[in-house]
């Protein structure tokens, strides 16, 4: 009877750290509502005509249906194959977003419009470099190529072409909404950055946009 005891209390703690743990991961993950892809009145026209660099940005917080728009203007799916709004060489896909804010880093999972945690601190100081003005942004969104996905293919040079079509998107959506973005590609310590998310060395930093709204 004791040991029959014993095993039901060590499968009771036993479960309940399961299910600890199981709620922590569970609350990492934010799923962003779906993308408003009727939302924004203007023409492409005007929103190449009002695209232009911005370094000052209010301190307003950007919503989560915003970010939602946003990313998926960057590098979301829009075709039920899983293909993106970024053209990629050989289709490969190899752009990741990584979105720095005040509570930490997440990880956009495009094919689910999630956010993942990847950790508690904003990996902003680690980027920034001289452009001191990216700590005043709410959300600084980091271009990393996953290099692997190109399987030899000079992943080097495909993958800066590839974060340059993801930036354009972002300029273009910040300028159609009112936001404002500068693309910033500074010297980032790749290796440092690579073990701040977790990731292979495969994962090179590309470009990084600090995006707010526009000081008037």
């Amino acid at each position: 009877m004791k040991h029959k005891l014993f095993y039901v209390s060590m499968l009771s703690i036993l479960m309940a750290g399961f299910s600890a743990s199981f709620n922590t991961a569970t609350a990492q993950q934010t799923q962003l509502p779906a993308p408003q892809k009727g939302s924004i009145k203007t023409s492409l026209m005007n929103a190449l005509q009002n695209r232009h660099s911005v370094r000052s940005y209010k301190s307003k917080t950007i919503s989560n249906q915003t970010l939602s728009n946003l990313l998926w203007a960057a590098n979301g799916v829009n075709r039920k194959d899983g293909r993106r709004t970024a053209p990629s060489a050989i289709n490969a896909q190899d752009i990741e977003l990584y979105i720095g804010k005040s509570d930490g880093t997440y990880h956009y999972i495009a094919s689910e419009n999630k956010l993942e945690k990847v950790n508690n601190e904003s990996f902003i100081n680690m980027v920034v470099g001289k452009n001191r003005f990216a700590l005043d942004a709410p959300i600084v969104i980091l271009l990393v190529s996953n290099g692997a996905n190109f399987h030899g293919h000079n992943p080097n040079f495909y993958g800066a072409m590839d974060a340059g079509y993801v930036s354009q998107n972002i300029c273009l959506y910040c300028a159609a909404d009112g936001l404002g973005t500068v693309p910033c590609a500074p010297k980032m310590d790749a290796a440092a950055i690579q073990k701040f998310l977790g990731v292979s060395t495969d994962y090179i930093p590309m470009i990084y946009h600090p995006v707010g709204y526009v000081e008037e």
